[in-house]
């Protein structure tokens, strides 16, 4: 089951934010070989491939993995996320293993704050 974590960033601000994946037992999901994304929603009954309203995050574009070991990663957040005040549906993703399979890991609601 994915954890969930709520998030409030600040309208034209440039935002990040750090996160440490892991298993079902709560120890550090070792991120070596694997794939990891995030996608950025306006709500959860938007489908992750829509064409206009999702952001996907990948590795080298707002997804970078600090310490594989350690599954700790950072999201660093579009603009057109954080332009204007309001609340979007993000997950995290990781996909690993042979053959792939992926999983949620982190989930939440992002809050945009009038600056």
């Amino acid at each position: 089951m994915p954890d969930f974590v709520n998030l409030t960033l600040t309208e034209d601000d440039d935002e990040s934010a750090s996160f440490r994946i892991t298993d079902d037992a709560g120890d550090a999901l070792g991120l070596t070989g694997a794939d990891v994304f995030a996608v950025i929603k306006a709500s959860q009954a938007v489908e992750d491939d829509a064409s206009t309203g999702v952001f996907t995050l990948t590795e080298g574009d707002g997804v970078t993995i600090d310490d594989a070991a350690n599954g700790l990663i950072t999201l660093t957040f579009p603009s057109g996320v954080t332009e204007s005040p309001g609340v979007w549906f993000y997950k995290i993703r990781v996909s690993r293993g042979s053959p792939s399979a992926t999983k949620t890991a982190i989930e939440g609601w992002l809050s945009v704050a009038d600056s």
